[in-house]
């Protein structure tokens, strides 16, 4: 188990262009190929909002950086497609990395890019695999759910985490977990990702005690769950209630091992 300390880059974007999904896919292809130090890349739609994410995870900000730079080509295609619109832009890293990305890297900026901190007390529970030790990837098939929350009561925060943690971590299924706030707010971003539906299912049945303790001292905003259909199906029955968002895989890359 190691400390959670990655980038996850979050772009949601709107795409009118019907080429729009098979350029997205040239991408994951070409990214997959390279050596770009990521954990996974791929693309989701939602089938609430028919919006697109690209669901991304790098090892630091020069890795960011790396991969903008193989993709310059496919980007500019992209950005010559037909109604496409950035709708908002998450950025989850620790603060140094955060730093590097905003000082030097000016495409990430504008009203519509949000830098979001990684907090202490995240577990990371899979080894990223080196570029030239798996060439293509992995299937992009695990589950990733991100909630959004509005923290209300600050002090009882520690409290929290490490109970909502130390239950995680001993989850066989979990891959991650941690948290993040949107910088100049009190928002909160849950990251967490695991094998499968199976795995997401025992964590709710494990961590619902934990929730229902410490209910009055946030606000759930949204909640965004990423993976396959299959998977999401599973667990539609736990999440419909809360006013989930379900975006299902189109394509990607894995380069993780548990």
């Amino acid at each position: 188990m190691a400390p959670l300390d990655f980038v996850w880059v979050d772009p949601l974007w709107k795409i009118e262009d019907p080429k729009g999904p098979s350029v997205l896919k040239q991408m994951s292809a070409k990214v997959a190929r390279s050596k770009v130090d990521a954990w996974f890349v791929g693309h989701v739609r939602s089938t609430k909002t028919g919006l697109f994410k690209v669901n991304q995870v790098y090892k630091d900000a020069q890795a960011v950086v790396s991969h903008n730079t193989d993709v310059e080509d496919e980007v500019g295609d992209f950005q010559k497609l037909q109604g496409v619109e950035l709708i908002i832009h998450h950025i989850h890293a620790p603060k140094e990395e955060l730093e590097k990305l905003k000082t030097g890297y000016t495409i990430l900026t504008g009203p519509n890019v949000h830098f979001c901190e990684l907090l202490p007390g995240g577990i990371c529970n899979i080894t990223r695999l080196e570029p030239n030790d798996d060439e293509v990837g992995l299937p992009h098939n695990h589950v990733t759910i991100r909630p959004k929350q509005e923290i209300k009561d600050w002090s009882k925060w520690d409290a929290f985490v490490q109970d909502t943690v130390s239950r995680t971590a001993t989850e066989t299924g979990n891959l991650f977990y941690g948290y993040s706030r949107k910088e100049g707010t009190d928002e909160i971003f849950v990251l967490e990702a695991y094998e499968d539906g199976d795995a997401v299912i025992r964590h709710m049945e494990s961590i619902g005690p934990v929730l229902q303790q410490y209910k009055d001292m946030f606000n759930l905003l949204s909640i965004d769950l990423f993976g396959p259909p299959a998977e999401l199906e599973k667990v539609k029955p736990i999440f419909d209630p809360l006013g989930a968002d379900y975006y299902e895989i189109l394509d990607g890359f894995s380069r993780f091992e548990k």
